[in-house]
């Protein structure tokens, strides 16, 4: 997983740390299968959430 600002991501790593990555690689398959079988029961649109703390706005544009 390369993008630092993601939860899939930083749910990755903080697993990798405490049991190693393979247990990480699992456990976020997992959790994805289980965000995406969620998607297709409730037929919803995935829309992730930002992380508290983050910037959500558009960058301005300079003229």
């Amino acid at each position: 997983m390369r993008k630092e600002d993601d939860r899939l991501g930083n749910y990755y790593r903080r697993i990798k740390a405490r049991h190693g990555a393979a247990t990480a690689k699992v456990a976020t398959a997992r959790k994805l299968l289980r965000i995406i079988w969620g998607i297709l029961r409730k037929r919803i649109v995935f829309c992730d959430l930002p992380i508290l703390g983050q910037d959500t706005r558009l960058p301005s544009i300079a003229a």
